[in-house]
């Protein structure tokens, strides 16, 4: 498998902290052996921590065509103020046997969250940089095959 594109379809500069993130990937099979995969999107901070990792369940890989899109609606980000870039990989996440990536885009889109809440435009005063956690979430996200 191999990521041809990535997109935000978002507005990134209107990001906040309550919205979703919608995710895009356009996504080749090179060689039609694997049946499933995992699709990870990992999200690092301006000053280069990882802090969000989403995994998305084994998913199926389209059998019946060299191309095909995958969307991704990633829920409750809880995002604060901050500049971020966003990564991805394809492969299988067995963290018993080893992490094993048929294909990975590093820090290929990026994003400012500058509002606490979308709907009142409520902007944030103050973030200090080394505040939250890192945060690990299986299963967090919804995968849409197009």
């Amino acid at each position: 498998l191999e990521i041809l594109d990535a997109k935000l379809l978002n507005n990134p500069d209107e990001i906040a902290t309550d919205d979703e993130l919608n995710l895009e990937l356009n996504i080749k099979i090179n060689k039609p052996i694997y049946d499933k995969c995992q699709y990870s999107v990992n999200i690092d901070d301006d000053s280069d921590e990882r802090i969000i990792n989403f995994i998305s369940p084994m998913v199926a890989i389209p059998k019946d065509r060299e191309t095909y899109k995958v969307r991704f609606n990633v829920k409750h980000h809880d995002l604060t103020k901050r500049k971020y870039w966003i990564s991805f990989s394809i492969g299988e996440k067995d963290f018993s046997k080893g992490i094993k990536n048929y294909d990975a885009l590093h820090h290929v889109l990026s994003f400012e969250v500058k509002y606490l809440c979308r709907r009142g435009k409520i902007e944030y005063s103050t973030w200090s940089k080394n505040w939250g956690p890192i945060i690990h979430r299986d299963n967090f996200m919804d995968v849409i095959i197009l």
